[in-house]
């Protein structure tokens, strides 16, 4: 099989100091290394799919200087840019609130991803506040399916990265393919579930597995499909606050995945929705070209880690500091003693990276099973603790 070569992007990217340890170097057979150069030279802009958080993540240039956004299949824009740093980048042309961009949009000069090129446009605002709370990084943005009109998109897992390839692409012969629905600028396939055929939206910003509406999910629990747990649980997105309901797959596959004991949740809007965390568990080849869905399980996928429940905190970042924003009861944060409101100033055995969602994730694989010694201040007074990590605990489970 066709191993696909990707070359890393520039070692610091918009204040993230991307580190080489979750990035393993490929390793082509003499056979295949005629046909990776060949689709080597067809490469047009490459990014990183960490484990945690799970979201691709991809450098742009905006005049001059480098910005990162997130790649999400699942947004219907090619570009939407944050509201915090919109007026610096280009005069506004709608205030937010207006009827055809809630959140304003701006005049924006040419966006470069790579080799791919984004003419000069308005570009819709967004507010991402929240998201750059929980994950501690510089987002300035999202990137959306459009932007792959006549090439394709291919999320190599095996090695957290992605690339988007000129032209149509295919995996290796033995890989599986099914057609793409392309409707409102957004990828959806269908899917045989419990007997009936359902739509789901292919979103690569959704870090979840898989969730349905509430009525695809009443369906399945009914049908034996699921076992509801814990639906008393609330989200929060742009349109406010919305129920959510909670479950395990009792059985069922999807794209060739055994669902068995895979979470599953129901979301406030109509779509069913097939989240990164699912797709990790393969290799797949997005084209927009052919509008075709290719994908090929992976060999032993090492499971993502939940950094929620092994330090059973929530975190918001505030000037560059983890503060406790939420503790999970009888979880690790809080039988180290920790209190919402205290301020991570440093970990002793991160060394001199800096803590963010990123860094976090590789901590908590690094020291699964180990103590680690955190420097906090509580309402302004230094205190030190020490934390027991328990063994790494998937996200998949």
């Amino acid at each position: 099989m066709m191993r696909f070569h990707l070359r890393l992007l520039p070692a610091v990217c918009v204040g993230v100091v991307w580190t080489a340890s979750w990035l393993p170097a490929l390793h082509a057979k003499a056979s295949d290394r005629a046909e990776e150069e060949a689709a080597d030279e067809r490469i047009l802009c490459e990014g990183l799919v960490p484990p945690g958080p799970v979201k691709p993540l991809v450098q742009a240039e905006i005049a001059g200087k480098d910005h990162l956004f997130i790649f999400d299949t699942g947004s219907r824009y090619p570009l939407l840019i944050d509201r915090e740093i919109g007026p610096a980048l280009g005069e506004m042309i709608r205030e937010a609130g207006s009827k055809e961009h809630a959140q304003g949009s701006y005049a924006l000069p040419e966006v470069r991803l790579g080799e791919l090129s984004l003419p000069p446009a308005e570009r819709p605002g967004v507010e991402i506040g929240m998201m750059k709370g929980t994950f501690g990084i510089q987002l300035d943005g999202i990137i959306g399916w459009p932007v792959l009109a006549g090439n394709t998109l291919y999320l190599d897992h095996d090695h957290n990265r992605f690339g988007i390839i000129r032209g149509d692409w295919r995996l290796s012969p033995d890989a599986t393919s099914i057609p793409i629905l392309e409707e409102d600028n957004r990828p959806y396939l269908k899917l045989e579930m419990g007997g009936s055929v359902v739509k789901f939206l292919v979103d690569t910003g959704a870090d979840s597995v898989v969730s349905f509406n509430d009525g695809e999910y009443d369906r399945l629990v009914e049908e034996g499909f699921i076992q509801a747990i814990g639906n008393n649980q609330k989200t929060l997105n742009s349109d406010g606050v919305h129920p959510v309901r909670n479950g395990v797959f009792l059985k069922g596959t999807l794209l060739g995945i055994d669902l068995k004991g895979l979470r599953v949740t129901t979301n406030p809007r109509v779509e069913n929705i097939l989240g990164e965390l699912l797709l990790m568990k393969l290799n797949v080849a997005m084209s927009r070209s052919a509008l075709r869905f290719a994908y090929e399980a992976r060999k032993n996928p090492e499971a993502p880690v939940s950094t929620d429940l092994m330090l059973g905190i929530i975190f918001a970042y505030q000037g560059g500091h983890p503060t406790v924003l939420r503790l999970k009861g009888g979880g690790t944060g809080e039988a180290a003693g920790l209190e919402i409101g205290d301020v991570v100033s440093s970990i002793a055995e991160m060394g001199e990276r800096p803590i963010h969602a990123i860094t976090l994730n590789e901590l908590c694989r690094e020291k699964a099973g180990q103590t680690i010694h955190l420097k906090i201040t509580r309402n302004g007074a230094p205190l030190e603790k020490e934390m027991k990590l328990p063994a790494a605990i998937s996200a998949w489970n």
